[in-house]
């Protein structure tokens, strides 16, 4: 009988000293992996998952239902009693990762039907899920404590530090004890370095056992594969090339290396599966985001199969058949991107993104909560059709298109050759073409001579990401990325300065700082445990 995350919620023990007596067969042990999904389908996650990603950047305004707590991050005026500072529905998950861990291994020994390959693909969506939610921590805090161990019993001590000097000098085998350590002698370890490698660690083991595909086509897109722990990975390389950059450049390349070579495996395994496709540019919201599981996408969290409602994306976009006023609306600058006024000559005026993706006229964000936009781009004052009160949107965490683009910004960042600028344009016009109307007169590429330099290719790389990931939680994060991969805010800053209006000095004052590009860690936090410290740059804001 196949049961809905719900039923195995409820499969699963409530009381923590029952805990040990309830993995005894390899179904239980699925409860707890189906339960993670479940978990991270929360409001509360998910809502973090969008607004991490989106409330700070430049392609979002306010919308009329934003609330005062969103209203003062935007503003640089976040204090760690904001609530949506508060991280506790990622470690939730990762409690119940670091459950399967733990537990599953012994299972095999008590179930003969559980076999060694089930066990250990169970295992690698945990990984793989634990390291999803350390990752959006790390990028949005960038020191969090690093749990390993599941909470067994109500007074398990959860009280990890945050900076723990003992667990890098064991980790990295460093030749001294904590009282020597310096941050001058070890620049590339730090806490937020330890928790960026040792989950790269534990994906490189999640892919070597995680699933290829599972028995649905629903459950090999929404589940872990191992198509979804190589782009995660990517994905960490990535990050990890663009923090290391200013510190250490040649372990960045090798880094951004790592992640050209898992984004060609994903493609080359893509290629190989039956109903895989890189979708046409006129059904990219039907297929993609309305319908969902689409033939290119890689991992995303199913709404649609489960009965669990999405609330995030239509408390946050808006829906009006689901009565929901949005909390964001796209940034007016981002009609710009796709060239309406025809300001880049080398690029198409009619691209199905501007159509789609958002309503052009009162700027509401269609991607994700919108089912059918307006069929003829002469009519985008026409009606937008939201989907109905029952039908829920999927999370995309990766998809095709974000594959080829993440592989253009690591190919852009070592690109010295005329021939690798050009494979960078090459990669950003597979999303770029696609997206265009099929009409001989106006579809186009980016022109090659165009963008012929090395800092050419990186400014067009991060705006195809715009225009093609808009408004699905990676945004910020690129900018983000980009700083830090520069060692200053300045360019990334220029992106975000035509969104204010009042006190753009002092909001430019506060933000020069990296450190404040990070939000601080919630206060109830740091009361309950002693060992953590609070992010460097609210250290001495008052609360």
């Amino acid at each position: 009988m196949l049961l809905s995350c719900n039923d195995w919620l409820e499969l699963m023990p409530e009381d923590s000293t029952i805990e040990e007596e309830f993995w005894k067969n390899g179904n239980q042990v699925e409860s707890v992996v189906r339960a993670c999904y479940r978990y991270m389908q929360e409001d509360n996650l998910m809502q973090r998952i969008i607004l991490w990603g989106e409330l700070r950047s430049d392609e979002v305004q306010n919308g009329a239902s934003i609330s005062a707590s969103e209203t003062d991050i935007i503003n640089a005026k976040v204090k760690s009693s904001n609530p949506y500072c508060d991280w506790a529905s990622f470690y939730t998950v990762i409690n119940d990762c670091n459950k399967v861990l733990e537990f599953a291994p012994a299972v095999r020994q008590l179930d003969a039907n559980f076999s060694e390959a089930t066990c250990q693909a169970y295992m690698a969506e945990a990984y793989t899920l634990r390291a999803l939610c350390y990752f959006y921590l790390l990028r949005t805090f960038r020191d969090v404590p690093l749990v390993l161990e599941s909470s067994k019993t109500d007074e398990h001590d959860y009280n990890v530090s945050n900076r723990d000097t003992a667990a890098w000098i064991s980790y990295y085998a460093l030749p001294i004890d904590a009282a020597a350590f310096t941050a001058e002698a070890y620049p590339l370890v730090d806490q937020e370095h330890y928790v960026i490698d040792r989950m790269i660690d534990d994906l490189k083991t999640a892919r070597e056992y995680a699933a290829t595909e599972w028995e649905s086509e629903a459950e090999s897109h929404g589940r872990v594969t191992r198509r979804a722990v190589e782009a995660l990975l990517a994905d960490y390389y990535l990050w990890r090339a663009s923090v290391n950059q200013p510190i250490d450049a040649s372990r960045a390349t090798d880094d951004y290396r790592q992640c050209i070579a898992l984004c060609d495996v994903v493609v080359s395994e893509t290629a190989e599966m039956e109903e895989a496709e890189f979708v046409e540019g006129a059904n990219i919201l039907s297929d993609v985001f309305y319908t969902g599981n689409s033939g290119e996408s890689i991992f995303e969290l199913n709404f649609t199969t489960n009965g669990h409602a999405n609330n995030a994306t239509a408390t946050l976009y808006g829906n009006t058949l689901k009565s929901r006023n949005p909390h964001l609306l796209a940034a007016v600058s981002v009609q710009a991107l796709f060239n309406q006024n025809k300001a880049n000559s080398d690029e198409a005026d009619y691209d199905y993104r501007s159509k789609d993706f958002f309503n052009a006229k009162d700027n509401h964000i269609f991607k994700y909560e919108g089912q059918t936009p307006p069929a003829e781009f002469s009519s985008r004052s026409a009606t937008y059709t939201y989907r109905g009160a029952s039908s829920q949107a999927n999370w995309i965490f990766y998809r095709l298109a974000d594959i080829y683009l993440m592989k253009a910004e690591a190919l852009a960042q070592i690109a010295e050759s005329a021939e690798e600028i050009s494979n960078v344009v090459a990669l950003c016009n597979k999303t770029y073409i696609r997206a265009c109307t099929d009409n001989a007169d106006v579809k186009d590429s980016i022109s090659h001579a165009a963008y012929s330099s090395p800092s050419d290719v990186q400014r067009l790389v991060l705006a195809e990401r715009q225009r093609e990931l808009m408004f699905e939680g990676k945004r910020w994060f690129d900018l983000l990325r980009l700083a830090r991969r520069e060692g200053n805010v300045a360019d990334s800053w220029q992106y975000l300065e035509s969104r204010y209006d009042e006190d753009v000095t002092t909001i430019r004052n506060k933000m020069t700082s990296i450190e404040a590009w990070y939000l601080p860690i919630y206060f109830n936090e740091t009361k309950i445990n002693g060992n953590l410290r609070q992010n460097t740059y609210y250290e001495s804001q008052d609360e």
